[in-house]
């Protein structure tokens, strides 16, 4: 519900903390039973669609947005800085990817992350990136929260370092390039 409302109607960024906290309380969720998590979010989607954030409720019509939103985001200024800072041509464009969901964010053996097979500065072969636990991917790379250093990965959740590290090892070899990938932990499962 959160990233919906953040990313595909875009309301101010403290509207969507304060109504997160008001209903989730200071850990997102995170301390909530499935039972509560359920009637919190219900209570989430009334008042962000009081406040005029309406989140549809087929399935298919919150795709289609979300797909929209991806293709629009081509021409925000973050974006337009990106391409211009990594030498990215404007007639380029952008991909969405639709996939079944992962929840990163149901405790502590669950998380979201990103990573590069290799250092993008100079090449070194050894994973880059970051990574949160207990949180969905749209949290690591909004900026408002805490990230940990992809290097703690292996003292956090051995199995899922040396998975990811794996995977991130056959996709270099299989594209013949460095690699940027975003991943989900659900219940200590990569």
């Amino acid at each position: 519900m959160q990233s919906f409302v953040s990313v595909v109607l875009d309301p101010p960024p403290e509207l969507v903390r304060t109504v997160s906290k008001t209903h989730l309380g200071p850990d997102d969720g995170a301390g909530l039973s499935p039972d509560s998590l359920a009637q919190a979010t219900i209570a989430l989607r009334a008042e962000f669609a009081e406040r005029g954030y309406v989140v549809p409720i087929d399935p298919l019509e919150q795709v289609r947005e979300t797909v929209g939103a991806v293709f629009s985001s081509w021409t925000c200024e973050r974006a337009k800085t990106y391409r211009r800072l990594e030498n990215i041509a404007n007639y380029l464009f952008t991909a969405a990817t639709v996939q079944m969901m992962a929840f990163g964010n149901l405790g502590t053996r669950s998380g979201t992350g990103f990573a590069f097979s290799r250092c993008p500065s100079d090449g070194t072969p050894k994973l880059m990136g970051d990574f949160l636990q207990g949180a969905q991917g749209e949290d690591v790379v909004a900026g408002t929260h805490q990230t940990l250093p992809i290097s703690v990965l292996a003292d956090v959740w051995p199995e899922v370092a040396a998975e990811l590290k794996n995977t991130a090892h056959l996709l270099e070899r299989d594209l013949s390039d460095l690699v940027d990938i975003e991943f989900t932990v659900e219940e200590g499962k990569l």
